[in-house]
Order: structure tokens, then C-alpha cells, then sequence
């Protein structure tokens, strides 16, 4: 699967090698409903690997000079740590023997009973907690060193796991119970 998406990824620069790659480019990946997407401003190409599995593909021209990186980011739900594992991941590739790129956006899907865990060979080099809202990626340093112009990568991720403590629950239902006894107390005396 790692050849097959490292051949596409080649194939794809070759072909948008006659492309501008000089231009900034901005990618936003919505995670917040069951069938994710992925919208690209600028020049690049989307491959979907799997219904929540994404690999845009940078041109030739992306970077300076060719690049040997491997680098991923997690988010992580709200409350847990990375060291759990995590609930998107994305990748910043260089493609071999180019100055083209890729950029993967892999989430655990919807329903899933298990967080994802790095690729190996990649170096984790950071991670957030999902917020719900668009939050911007920070871009490697290997990678912001060779950029030949601006690159955003945005997520918005749905937060799964977000169910309020036992405790708030039973504060909210005696907050609720005690508004009642005044309303009552207080209809009674007018």
C-alpha cells in the first residue's frame, strides 16, 4: 500500500510539474461530518485513499531544493495524550529524487473503537487537542526551510469523545432541581 501510494504520488508531480508551484497553497481538511473532504487553493492534486484517508500531492517546484522528510502531526480528542494514541494524523513527505511534496490527512474514522498510531518511519513532531474548529497545522521546521512559497494546511475535526462528567451532569440536574423549588416558592407567596 506504502509503494502504491509512494508510485501515485510520483506520477501525480511528474504531471503537474508544468504547473505553477511557485503560488501559495492552502489545504483544509473538514473531519467534521461522516464523509470528510478536503479543499485545496492553489496547485496540487487529491488522491483519497480511503473514505477518511487523503494524499495531496505538491508539485515539482514545492521545495527549494529535494527534500528528505518523513514528519507527522496528531491531534489527540480533548482530555488524552498523544501517548494514547491519536485521532488524525498528518503526514509531510518529500517524494524521492524531487522538489515535490505530499501532504496525508488519515483520520480513525467515525465509530471507530481504536485511535490511529504513527507510521514508524516517520518522526512525530508534534500534537494538539482537537478544538471543532478550524485549527492551522504548524508546518515543520525541515519543511518551512524549503518551501519555495507558503503553505497552509488547516484541519477541522469532529470531537468524539466529548461527554461531560458524571459529576457535571448531577450539578446541572441540582442546579435544575433548586430553580424549580424557587419558581414554586416563589409562585406560592405572590
Amino acid at each position: 500500500m506504502k509503494m502504491l501510494r509512494l508510485a501515485s504520488a510520483f506520477a501525480l508531480t511528474l504531471a503537474l510539474s508544468a504547473g505553477v508551484a511557485n503560488a501559495a497553497v492552502v489545504l483544509t481538511f473538514n473531519d467534521l461530518t461522516e464523509t470528510p473532504t478536503v479543499t485545496v487553493t492553489g496547485t496540487a492534486a487529491v488522491v483519497q485513499v480511503s473514505t477518511e484517508d487523503f494524499l495531496v500531492v505538491l508539485p515539482a517546484g514545492t521545495l527549494t531544493a529535494q527534500g528528505n522528510f518523513n514528519l507527522v502531526f496528531g491531534l489527540t480528542e480533548p482530555g488524552t495524550t498523544g501517548s494514547t494514541g491519536f485521532s488524525d494524523l498528518i503526514y509531510f513527505r518529500s517524494i524521492p529524487n524531487s522538489t515535490g511534496m505530499t501532504v496525508e490527512f488519515v483520520s480513525d474514522g467515525e465509530g471507530a473503537t481504536g485511535l490511529l498510531t504513527p507510521d514508524p518511519a516517520a518522526t512525530l513532531y508534534g500534537s494538539t487537542a482537537e478544538t471543532g474548529l478550524v485549527q492551522t497545522v504548524p508546518n515543520p521546521a525541515a519543511v518551512i526551510a524549503l518551501l519555495a512559497a507558503p503553505l497552509t494546511v488547516q484541519i477541522a475535526s469532529d470531537i468524539t469523545d466529548a461527554v461531560p462528567e458524571p459529576s457535571i451532569l448531577a450539578l446541572a440536574g441540582t442546579g435544575g432541581l433548586l430553580g424549580l423549588g424557587l419558581w414554586g416558592y416563589r409562585r406560592r407567596k405572590a
